[in-house]
């Protein structure tokens, strides 16, 4: 009896905490709200996948990416999904990876990048707050320019307001796709590197609700065999 009293308690207490609070990164085509005013894009239907096999409860917020870290760090939110850094290794809990991709530095035809010291003083759009790489996240960049939005930064870089625009494959080939753009002609592309994100979790997760992220984020994977979050478009 007292067995069955501490199961019933366990299963009790697990679904009670079974409600997981998702940060989403308001940035397209990762996570967004669409023409029809509801929530869309890359890394919010990646999370739908893992919510559906997981049989957790997701609850989502769309902020801005600080905004995301900083409701993670304080405990406010319980997951959010991003690359790992490990200036936040002692403010939450990397998991596990998930899909990721490839990073690319853009420039129109008439700049050639082909190592890190060509982006010298010139103007570089990126995500505010955003880690790609410790070779680039450490280059002295003068002409760095913050953007909330890679397609603000993809048209800056056309009208020649930015020379170099940091961008993932998948931003890449949305803006292109949105855009009836031909990449080859437009831009050159040199490859920064390939990242897998992880699904980052606040303090104190229970190791119950850990486990059946993992699981089932490996299951997602697997079974659709994905890359890539290219894969999810």
């Amino acid at each position: 009896m007292k067995a069955i009293l501490i199961l019933l308690f366990s299963l009790i207490s697990f679904e009670a905490h079974s409600k997981v609070r998702v940060a989403l990164f308001d940035v397209a085509p990762f996570s967004y709200i669409n023409e029809n005013g509801k929530l869309d894009g890359l890394v919010y239907n990646l999370c739908k996948k893992i919510e559906k096999e997981s049989n957790l409860e997701f609850t989502y917020t769309l902020v801005p990416y600080a905004r995301a870290i900083k409701l993670l760090k304080d405990g406010e939110m319980d997951m959010a999904i991003f690359y790992p850094s490990s200036k936040y290794k002692k403010d939450f809990d990397q998991l596990t990876p998930t899909l990721g991709n490839i990073n690319y530095l853009v420039s129109l035809k008439d700049i050639q990048i082909k190592k890190l010291s060509d982006i010298g003083s010139r103007k570089i759009a990126f995500i505010r707050g955003a880690k790609y790489s410790p070779g680039f996240d450490a280059l002295e960049k003068p002409g760095t320019v913050f953007m909330q939005d890679y397609s603000k930064a993809l048209q800056m870089l056309l009208l020649n307001r930015v020379d170099i625009v940091v961008i993932s494959s998948a931003a890449f080939k949305y803006f292109i796709s949105e855009n009836k753009l031909d990449a080859q002609k437009s831009f050159n592309t040199f490859m920064l590197n390939e990242q897998k994100n992880w699904i980052h979790l606040r303090k104190g997760i229970s190791n119950e609700i850990k486990s059946a992220l993992e699981q089932a984020n490996e299951k997602v994977i697997k079974s659709n065999q994905y890359e890539s979050l290219e894969d999810l478009f």
